[in-house]
């Protein structure tokens, strides 16, 4: 298979799809069009793919711009009799296709001094080469010819593009609080008029793949110039509307950009459209216009154009989606990656090639499980520990009930979540688990680690201890246990048949706790609404407080909080970079967008003044380590503990086939040096580390060190 064709197929499909507003305004279904044309481009020859790509995808588009190697326009090496002609009618006719003709500045200016006795202008534009066409249109602009024929010229044309905020949250469309698509127009400042202009019609002669520049736009917008297209349905525009993909097959323009004019939100770039031959009857028809002018009327047909841009919410719910939908959704994870993710300096990969290698492992896959699998693998090159793949289950899955974390190079039971469970196997925590299901844990780790994508190699292996425990309900598992005494054992069971007891949960639950007369121990993901009087009252009692971060808070009173143990008169929330990309897909340094920095500060609520000192380690991730650096910033709080997960921010999910959602960041978060918070984290005030002999003994060692610290 030509995995080259795939690629640039995929490249076309994911550019257009987020970047052509006619897919939008046309109600276009892009992921129906890939799936149509995806067994044609698979099984075409190298030299039908463009004609593929062009009459079986972009054709769908309705896109009058949209161009498949633009042909080359000839330049003409004859000289035009009549370069310049003021007609019988009192028209200014100006030919500007004579580049054999030296003279086009004293032509241009000839007419300009001809305009107060002239009835009209005719100005043909046909048959320039690309690189002449500039210069004319240089020439044009910088000699201001067009507005001496227009006095009353106000309103510029205004721009339609579509931008976005972040990526928009397709698991939740209903949910446009921060991230959002949108269609933006961009207007203008108003044209200045001169004194000596005169307002009299004007007509453009174009032919294929010529193109109009702003000033015509602008004067097409004020209804003071009609368009003549010669042998062509369209009209090209200036290069500043349009996109170019360059692939291995040629290249391919589309509108990125799209001009409103005043009496229209879709416009019709050509007004007139002629197939003739004989330049005699081609300026006739011009010159019948210029007549007939007053009476024009532009039927352009309105659309109306929702401000939000409609994004994929729904796919072919196929527990297994067919070959043409997993090529597609590599090809969307591949694309929003690409064009969305903040963050991809920290990817430390070729994000083509990798799209490359995923396009022939889709087309690979023999079951759900494979393609499931495949999704996982390829965002794993993402390196966020906010990456999750949401899906459905054929079978529940549930985890042993023990807890195990990777210290020392082992896997170390850390909780026991069951006791019948922990007597019925004797197990204790501090045992080392040394192979599961027939397989080393090393052997395990190597084999997994593809599918994880994570900030930084602790949280990937955090993610493993977890990863490692869980199985399908009622299926049969087995592990290997090395105690501390070292004595080896063989634990086997069921997934599912033992749950989290109620007296684990009851121990787990106390948030709150006194530690000595001047110490408070407070854990912030344990804690909840029930605690808040409790709460209050302790910490107006207890000099020093310890908050637990080592884990997801839930409170939901949080940032009251925080403004409450603030130190200062504003409380500072840190600063967020949201990516704002729009229309400018082609740069060389693959950044497609520019940054919206957002500076949360408030008025803080001053009650509280503890000395605070915050636990962190590798389970400190994402608003936990939002919390903790407001901690440290406006509580002067120490940080004691290990560098935290490095996975801050808000996150977004794209929707996949098969009823898949990826979660990925879609912020950048900084900290207090103005420096990224993804893949660094936090950096303990006080490093401290959990040992296995600590853990035997049943010691929690970050505490204890932050009860020495206030001790002292």
């Amino acid at each position: 298979m030509n995995i080259d064709k795939m690629y640039e197929f995929g490249r076309i499909w994911g550019e257009i799809k987020y970047f052509n507003p006619y897919i939008h305004i046309n109600n276009v279904n892009w992921n129906k069009a890939f799936t149509e044309c995806y067994s044609k481009i698979k099984n075409c020859n190298e030299s039908d793919f463009l004609k593929i790509i062009d009459t079986k995808l972009l054709s769908k588009l309705n896109d009058p711009l949209v161009r498949i190697e633009s042909p080359k326009r000839n330049e003409i090496n004859c000289k035009f009799e009549n370069s310049y002609k003021f007609s019988s009618e009192s028209v200014i006719i100006l030919k500007l296709n004579d580049w054999a003709n030296d003279n086009v500045d004293s032509l241009i200016k000839k007419a300009i001094e001809d305009r107060q006795t002239a009835k009209g202008l005719i100005l043909d534009l046909r048959n320039l080469s690309e690189e002449k066409e500039k210069q004319i249109h240089s020439k044009l602009e910088d000699l201001k010819l067009l507005r001496y024929f227009c006095s009353k010229v106000q309103k510029r044309t205004s721009d339609l593009i579509m931008e976005y905020e972040g990526f928009p949250n397709e698991r939740s469309p209903e949910d446009i609080t921060f991230y959002k698509s949108y269609f933006k127009i961009q207007n203008k400042p108003l044209i200045s008029i001169f004194a000596k202009s005169v307002d009299v019609p004007i007509i453009i002669i174009v032919g294929k793949g010529d193109p109009l520049s702003s000033s015509i736009l602008d004067l097409r917008n004020n209804n003071k110039c009609k368009i003549i297209s010669v042998n062509d349905s369209y009209a090209n525009i200036s290069d500043s509307v349009i996109a170019s993909i360059k692939t291995k097959f040629g290249a391919i323009t589309y509108s990125v950009k799209i001009p409103i004019f005043e009496n229209s939100k879709k416009p019709t770039y050509s007004d007139f459209i002629i197939e003739e031959k004989n330049e005699e009857k081609i300026i006739e028809f011009a010159l019948k216009q210029i007549i007939e002018f007053p009476n024009f009327s532009n039927q352009t047909e309105i659309v109306d154009i929702t401000n939000v841009i409609q994004m994929d919410t729904d796919f072919n719910e196929n527990s297994f989606p067919d070959e043409a939908e997993r090529v597609m959704a590599v090809t969307k994870l591949y694309t929003i990656i690409k064009y969305f993710f903040p963050h991809k300096e920290f990817m430390q990969c070729n994000w083509d090639k990798i799209f490359k290698i995923f396009l022939l492992k889709a087309i690979g896959c023999a079951n759900r499980n494979d393609y499931i699998n495949l999704i996982k693998e390829m965002s794993a090159f993402i390196k966020d520990s906010h990456v999750f793949l949401w899906h459905t289950r054929e079978k529940a899955i549930r985890k042993i009930p023990i807890t195990a974390i990777y210290l020392e190079n082992k896997m170390i039971i850390s909780e026991i979540t069951n006791e019948e469970f922990q007597t019925l196997n004797n197990i204790e925590i501090g045992d080392e688990i040394i192979e599961l299901n027939g397989k080393s844990i090393e052997k395990l780790i190597e084999e997994q680690r593809k599918y994880i994508s994570a900030s930084r190699e602790i949280t990937l292996l955090r993610e493993l201890m977890r990863i490692l425990l869980i199985g399908e309900i009622n299926k049969s598992f087995s592990f290997k246990l090395l105690s501390s005494t070292g004595t080896n054992k063989t634990i086997s069971g069921k997934y599912g048949e033992f749950a989290i007891s109620d007296n684990f949960r009851k121990k787990s639950a106390v948030s709150i706790k006194e530690l000595t007369e001047t110490i408070l121990y407070v854990n912030l993901y344990t804690l909840s609404t029930d605690d808040t009087q409790e709460l209050d009252t302790k910490l107006t009692k207890f000099k020093n407080v310890i908050f637990d971060m080592r884990g997801y808070p839930s409170y939901p009173e949080m940032l009251t909080l925080l403004r409450q143990l603030c130190h200062k008169e504003t409380f500072d929330w840190g600063k967020d970079k949201i990516p704002i990309i729009s229309y400018n897909p082609v740069t060389k340094d693959n950044n497609f967008f520019i940054f919206k920095t957002l500076i949360s500060e408030s008025k803080a609520s001053p009650k509280f003044y503890n000395k605070i000192v915050v636990l962190v380690n590798d389970e400190t991730q994402s608003y936990a380590e939002a919390i903790s650096e407001a901690l440290r910033v406006n509580s002067d709080a120490i940080l004691i503990g290990s560098n935290t997960a490095g996975a801050n921010g808000d996150v977004s999910f794209m929707s996949l086939p098969g009823n898949l959602d990826l979660m990925f960041s879609v912020m950048v978060v900084l900290i207090g040096d103005g420096t990224s918070m993804q893949k660094v984290g936090l950096y303990p005030d006080i490093e401290v580390n959990p040992t296995i002999d600590g853990i035997r003994a049943g010691r929690d060692e970050l505490l204890e060190k932050a009860i020495v610290y206030f001790n002292k």
